[in-house]
C-alpha cells in the first residue's frame, strides 16, 4: 500500500481547469496525478519512455497528449515534472498524518498509564487478600476453645459410665490401679454390697482386698 493511499480531489477546480481536455486527454492527466501521487517526490521523472510504459501507451500516443497535459499542467523542476496544487495537498496531508500520530501517541500513553495503573491496584488487591486469606488460615489452625472449658469437667457418671447387663442391671465399677473410686461409685458399690449373692456372683467386685475392707468398714 503506498504512503498515502488516499488523493483528495476537488471536483470544482479540477472541472473549471480541464474544460477544454477531451476524453483521452482526462484520463491521462488523473492517472498521471496519481501516478504523481503515489511517488516519494510527488512528481513524475522527465523521461517519456517510462511515462507512456506507466500510462499505458505508445509512446508515438503520449507524444500526441504531452503538451494538452504535461507541459499545461506541470512545471518542470530539475528532472522531474512538479504539480504544484498536488504538491500543496501531499504536504497538508502529511502534516494532518503527523498531527493524527502525535495524538494517537498521547492517547496511547494515556491508556497505557491507566491500565498500568490498574494492573498495580489489582495486584495490591490480590496481595491484601491474600495476606487476609493467610490471617484466616493462621486463626483456623487454632483450636477453638470454649471460656469456660477449664471450668467445665465433665461428670464422673458421664466419665465411668458402663454397659447394662444380660439381665438389664448396671455391672460394678472397676476399681482404677491405685484403688481411687468416685463418690458415685461408692454409692453403686454399697448397693450392689446389698443385692442378693446370686448377682454378685455373676458379676463380682473387682476390686482390692483392701478397698473391700475400707468399703466394709464405711
Amino acid at each position: 500500500m503506498a504512503e498515502f493511499p488516499a488523493l483528495p480531489l476537488w471536483t470544482d477546480a479540477y472541472l473549471a481547469d480541464t474544460l477544454d481536455l477531451t476524453l483521452e486527454e482526462h484520463g491521462a492527466y488523473l492517472k498521471l496525478l496519481m501516478i504523481a501521487w503515489r511517488r516519494p517526490t510527488c512528481a513524475v521523472p522527465d523521461d517519456d519512455t517510462w511515462i507512456a510504459r506507466t500510462l499505458g501507451c505508445h509512446g508515438k500516443t503520449w507524444r500526441k497528449l504531452r503538451p494538452g497535459i504535461l507541459e499545461k499542467f506541470f512545471v518542470l523542476e530539475g528532472a522531474e515534472w512538479v504539480q504544484k496544487r498536488l504538491v500543496s495537498e501531499r504536504s497538508k496531508a502529511e502534516k494532518k498524518r503527523g498531527s493524527h500520530q502525535k495524538s494517537a501517541r498521547l492517547r496511547w500513553a494515556k491508556t497505557k498509564k491507566k491500565k498500568d495503573l490498574a494492573e498495580i491496584s489489582h495486584e495490591h488487591t490480590i496481595s491484601k487478600k491474600g495476606i487476609a486469606l493467610k490471617s484466616m488460615k493462621n486463626v483456623g489452625a487454632i483450636p477453638f476453645q470454649h471460656p469456660d472449658s477449664q471450668n467445665m469437667a465433665p461428670a464422673p457418671d458421664a466419665k465411668r459410665r458402663r454397659p447394662l447387663a444380660a439381665d438389664g442391671q448396671r455391672p460394678p465399677p472397676t476399681a482404677t490401679k491405685n484403688g481411687e473410686i468416685t463418690d458415685a461409685d461408692w454409692k453403686h458399690l454399697r448397693s450392689t454390697i446389698a443385692k442378693p449373692a446370686e448377682w454378685q456372683t455373676k458379676h463380682p467386685l473387682d476390686i482390692p482386698p483392701a478397698l473391700k475392707a475400707k468399703l466394709h468398714a464405711s
